[in-house]
């Protein structure tokens, strides 16, 4: 009687064949869930949560400094490209601006 209480019952039962056919077939029947799965559960926590109108009360009572430091640390990795984009089209408007005073 304490042997069967030691000694899981599928080993017994079951040679590794066996074992490794059921592994295989369980994990392909979840990997198939997963997608249905994840649907529902993004759906709910984005439901349970409400993090969209959660973040904009936040924001909103954020003091301005701390506010535009928050978004300093967002934009830090493009700022050189926000900064060579800025360069660019206040260079393209300057020009066409010459253009039309001195050819319009």
């Amino acid at each position: 009687d304490q042997a069967v209480k030691d000694k899981p019952m599928i080993p017994m039962m079951l040679n590794d064949e066996q074992r490794k056919q059921i592994k295989e077939q369980t994990a392909n029947m979840l990997i198939g869930a997963m997608p249905q799965v994840a649907s529902r559960v993004e759906s709910y926590i984005t439901e349970a949560l409400d993090i969209k109108n959660t973040v904009a009360r936040r924001l909103s009572f954020l003091p301005p400094a701390e506010f535009e430091e928050l978004l300093h640390s967002v934009f830090k990795e493009d700022e050189l490209t926000l900064i060579g984009l800025g360069a660019f089209l206040g260079g393209a408007v300057g020009l066409l601006q010459a253009m039309m005073v001195f050819f319009g």
